[in-house]
């Protein structure tokens, strides 16, 4: 969903050109129930990408009224979240994580879409959490296991973060790419099996 989008022969790379914004891919046809995930995410281009777990929903355009509406879309979007979470199952269960994301500049966010603006924790606000020892605009990998209810990052196989716990209900990968902030260039990133 969103603007400029194109997808890779094989659908497993989605990129965005030269508008800015951003688009996102979903990969709700690969629902997550249980046990453990593992995934690599690998962007190129001027601009960046973030990419994490997402409750699986399947998007309708016909249900805005204006392709405008959507030439801009993440389901981190507060304006989103409303139509997002009318699209719940009972799969999802009573966990109120409803998306988990990286971006490329190592910052972790969380959204529970029943509720608006950031999540405070103990910690403060879940939103900025910066994860140390995350390589600027490298690879990263993703493990969601699902017996535990955690979201955990890798690089090169190496364990960095436990990112969230109390995941539980269904998932599937997400990946939102954006132009730089100039509006310039383009971004794409990769979605691998690992």
């Amino acid at each position: 969903m969103g603007a400029n989008i194109q997808y890779g022969n094989d659908e497993t790379i989605v990129r965005t050109r030269t508008d800015f914004g951003s688009s996102s891919a979903l990969c709700s046809n690969h629902v997550m129930r249980s046990g453990r995930h593992f995934a690599g995410f690998v962007g190129t281009g001027s601009g960046g990408f973030a990419a994490g777990v997402m409750r699986p929903v399947q998007i309708d355009r016909s249900d805005f009224s204006a392709v405008r509406e959507l030439a801009i879309f993440s389901p981190v979007m507060e304006k989103f979240r409303e139509y997002l979470r009318n699209k719940s199952t009972e799969r999802w269960t009573d966990s109120n994580v409803h998306c988990c994301r990286v971006d490329t500049a190592g910052c972790f966010n969380w959204y529970d879409w029943t509720s608006t603006g950031y999540q405070l924790t103990s910690t403060g606000y879940q939103q900025n959490s910066i994860i140390d020892g995350f390589l600027n605009g490298g690879p990263f990998e993703l493990l969601l296991d699902l017996d535990e209810g955690t979201l955990s990052l890798y690089h090169d196989g190496e364990r960095i973060a436990m990112l969230k716990d109390g995941l539980s209900g269904e998932y599937c990968w997400f990946a939102t790419v954006y132009t730089d902030l100039m509006g310039w260039g383009d971004a794409s990133v990769t979605i691998e099996r690992k």
